[in-house]
């Protein structure tokens, strides 16, 4: 079974409230902390672990922005061996 990417909406990211993880697919997440705090992460494996990228801040960081920083995270993750590129 294929997983679906690109699965959040710019109206259900506005509409997210209360403490939640809103998968967009491909490892990119909403974190919503509270009403006023929604930020984008990046989670993968690596070597066993699950660590995270912080991807910014939403509304400053967009959805498309997320997007384009999630699909420029992943492919350097799985050809390097040395560890994570953090800058963007």
């Amino acid at each position: 079974m294929a997983r679906t990417l690109n699965r959040l909406t710019a109206n259900q990211i506005k509409a997210a409230k209360g403490k939640q993880m809103l998968p967009d697919g491909g490892g990119l997440y909403l974190q919503v902390t509270s009403d006023a705090a929604k930020s984008w992460l990046f989670r993968y494996r690596w070597k066993g672990k699950r660590p995270e990228i912080g991807l910014g801040p939403y509304p400053a960081v967009t959805l498309a922005e997320a997007r384009r920083r999630q699909m420029w995270q992943g492919p350097p993750l799985q050809r390097c061996r040395r560890g994570i590129r953090r800058s963007l």
